[in-house]
């Protein structure tokens, strides 16, 4: 890309624009996970930003109902997301670094990545607290009856792909990359919010989306229910298992790594070595009928609370 064009002419088109966005999403994907640098500059991303908010302030004041407002404020909130994502990078591109480093030098390394991702980790919680985002996630006026996870669902439904995302990346950071840093430091404070509640958040927004949207939609959400099943309450196991199922069932396989992973964290040998079939969703499905809601959930259910790939 860099070879063809420039930060401001990528950007000058809402097309260019969507271009640039979607590498973002798979440059996100595959630094985050393998901490690798990113290939483009940041410039890149805060030049798609400057435009972004030059057009804002002069198309919002003609959006005078919520269903223009809400699909057009959406698509900058994601591009203001990816901004988010090569700033969790920079923490990730230095970790390596701990296991070559011993002693008094290895402690300063994580209490300095730690403190980075603490100030990330506040900083992205403001921006989902911020208005415009407020704005994008207000739910929808209609109530749906549920089995085990009650869903969130809102007024524009595309919005949910946004939420889980969030959580996606706010579970990650409080499931692997925190406790990461902190087994190098001799003291620290947790984060704002455990990763189990975040899944939690994470199951109702998928469960909504699984209401509210196409399975196109649903297999974006492959890699964000992989991260709220490694996390989530043992009552919530079973149901994410069988959204991956299904999900495999749409072409999303579940690769022998994420197998073993599950299988391990919950206990479950069998989930290595037992091939599922939809006569075997339909049972896992049955199965959770049988627990007790208000005995094993309703705590859960009071929690209130961030497009990863495998």
């Amino acid at each position: 890309m860099r070879r063809y064009t420039t930060a401001i002419e990528q950007c000058s088109t809402s097309l260019g624009r969507s271009i640039l966005e979607w590498f973002f999403g798979f440059e996100d994907i595959y630094c985050i996970f393998a901490a690798y640098k990113s290939m483009l500059p940041t410039f890149w991303r805060h030049e798609n930003i400057r435009i972004r908010v030059s057009i804002a302030e002069m198309e919002y004041k003609y959006l005078t109902t919520t269903d223009q407002r809400i699909p057009r404020i959406l698509d900058d909130v994601w591009a203001q997301m990816y901004i988010s994502g090569y700033q969790l990078r920079e923490v990730l591109e230095e970790t390596p670094r701990l296991k070559t480093l011993e002693g008094i030098e290895k402690v300063k390394l994580a209490a300095e990545l730690e403190s980075s991702l603490r100030d990330f980790d506040h900083r992205f919680m403001q921006f989902m607290c911020s208005p415009l985002v407020q704005e994008v996630l207000e739910p929808s006026p209609f109530d749906i009856a549920y089995d085990l996870v009650d869903p969130y669902l809102y007024r524009y439904p595309p919005v949910g792909t946004f939420k889980v995302a969030a959580l996606c990346m706010q579970t990650y950071i409080r499931s692997s990359l925190h406790p990461l840093l902190c087994a190098g430091m001799d003291e620290y404070t947790e984060l704002e919010g455990t990763a189990t509640e975040l899944s939690v958040e994470l199951c109702r927004a998928y469960a909504g989306l699984e209401i509210s949207e196409s399975e196109e939609i649903l297999i974006l959400c492959h890699a964000p229910l992989i991260i709220a099943g490694m996390t989530c309450p043992a009552e919530l196991r079973m149901w994410v298992y069988s959204k991956l199922l299904h999900l495999e069932n749409l072409g999303q396989s579940l690769t022998e790594p994420v197998k073993l992973n599950l299988a391990a964290i919950w206990n479950m040998p069998e989930l290595a070595t037992t091939t599922h079939t939809e006569e075997r969703l339909e049972e896992l499905i049955e199965d959770l009928e049988e627990v007790n809601l208000e005995e094993d959930l309703e705590p859960l259910t009071r929690l209130r609370g961030i497009f990863l790939d495998t």
